[in-house]
């Protein structure tokens, strides 16, 4: 995995704005081989939350 020659090995994060009240929430997607990245933003950050946002990567991911 450290060299990244296999595609599918997937980094998922969040991340939370500091700025006003509503803390506005991020999914951040990375996958090692290809460094593709999404950020996709999400209500909280619930695994519920999380979960929409990795079906909605999966999705639009090509075939």
């Amino acid at each position: 995995m450290k060299k990244r020659e296999e595609f599918g090995y997937w980094e998922l994060d969040t991340m939370v704005s500091s700025r006003g009240k509503s803390k506005g929430c991020f999914a951040t997607i990375v996958e090692r081989k290809t460094r593709f990245y999404a950020a996709i933003k999400i209500k909280d950050r619930t695994k519920d939350s999380m979960l929409k946002a990795i079906k909605q990567l999966v999705v639009q991911m090509p075939k």
